[in-house]
């Protein structure tokens, strides 16, 4: 009988035994299940501060290139309306100097964006000289009427010459020639009544020639040309390097 109550005993003992590693393997499991859970949570925390980053910035970015679409639309009208000016001045010269274009004393043509009215050297000069002719008085007085009423009109007045070099006359090369005429028509454009801080002049000698310098090529390099320059505003302004 005694052996029979340590029996019974000692299975008690042994399914109590059971029973605490049974729960304390329970508490080890949810230690481990509770841990896990807060881990996704503070993970799902992460993805959540990284999908706000990522859509602020996405919102930045676009806000950005919104803005940079709209400059660049502004810029873009800009442009066409600086080009629609330049049309209707090519418009407007081509009915003033109607009359000279006909007779073949200059012609009115779009060159390099700009327009420009060209002056053959042989209405204005004398072969080799800077001083106006007759006929190039008469021309240039009816081209400075035209300009003359243009008062916010910038205007170059640009010389050029063939390539043949200069010989028996007072001129150094080209580039004194071509200087010099331009400078001749500018002085009487002033006298009639184009605003002379709207005038510029240059010389090109033969380096900025608009035919081959074949016989006839080098007849139509010999001319003055009046460019209608864009007015500042127009231009692009260049950004400059912010200072560090």
């Amino acid at each position: 009988m005694f052996r029979s109550s340590f029996l019974l005993v000692a299975l008690l003992s042994l399914a109590g035994c059971v029973a605490q590693a049974e729960y304390e393997s329970a508490l080890t499991d949810l230690d481990t299940a509770r841990k896990a859970h807060a881990g996704l949570q503070s993970e799902l925390a992460a993805c959540h501060d990284q999908l706000a980053a990522a859509e602020s910035d996405f919102e930045a970015r676009l806000a950005d290139q919104l803005a940079a679409t709209q400059d660049e639309l502004a810029e873009l009208r800009r442009q066409r309306e600086a080009a629609e000016k330049r049309l209707e001045a090519f418009r407007q010269l081509n009915e003033k100097l109607a009359e000279l274009i006909a007779a073949g004393e200059l012609e009115v043509y779009v060159r390099n964006g700009l327009p420009v009215i060209a002056l053959p050297s042989e209405v204005l000069f004398a072969v080799g000289k800077a001083e106006l002719s007759n006929k190039g008085l008469e021309s240039l007085e009816k081209v400075g009427a035209a300009l003359s009423s243009m008062k916010d009109q910038r205007i170059q007045v640009s010389g050029h010459t063939d390539n043949q070099p200069t010989k028996k006359s007072k001129w150094a090369d080209n580039w004194q020639l071509s200087t010099e005429r331009a400078l001749t028509v500018t002085r009487f454009l002033i006298e009639q009544g184009v605003v002379p801080e709207h005038l510029s002049a240059a010389g090109y000698a033969e380096f900025d020639p608009v035919a081959k310098n074949t016989k006839t090529g080098r007849k139509k390099n010999r001319r003055i040309e009046l460019v209608l320059l864009p007015d500042l505003t127009e231009l692009t302004p260049i950004i400059e390097d912010a200072e560090d």
